[in-house]
């Protein structure tokens, strides 16, 4: 079983996996974005390249776990992320095209 808790910012994502967390004996993943920004990596409004191509590898290999899992966040929210900062010229074509052919890939 894997189950992905996506949504916008501060709409209670980590507060319901906390919860979870009370009830089910799983595996709970963190938030990807975070543990990136802990290694330097550029996030949120500041993302390039080089975090979204992180980000979505990240989401990729998080799904190889072997187990019951609970992720917050998963690759719907690393291409949408994505191709807002295109939008913004944060990020180029080419790692919205490489994102949403690894989103295609994922699911």
């Amino acid at each position: 079983m894997k189950i992905a808790i996506s949504g916008a910012q501060s709409t209670g994502k980590t507060t319901l996996i906390n919860e979870l967390r009370k009830i089910y004996q799983v595996t709970f993943k963190t938030e990807i974005t975070r543990e990136l920004a802990d290694k330097g990596y550029l996030i949120n409004e500041l993302g390039n390249d080089e975090t979204q191509l992180a980000i979505m590898n990240s989401h990729k290999t998080r799904l190889q776990i072997d187990e019951d899992v609970v992720y917050d966040r998963c690759a719907l929210d690393g291409v949408v992320y994505t191709h807002y900062l295109f939008l913004h010229n944060k990020v180029s074509l080419e790692t919205l095209n490489i994102s949403t052919e690894m989103f295609k890939d994922i699911i």
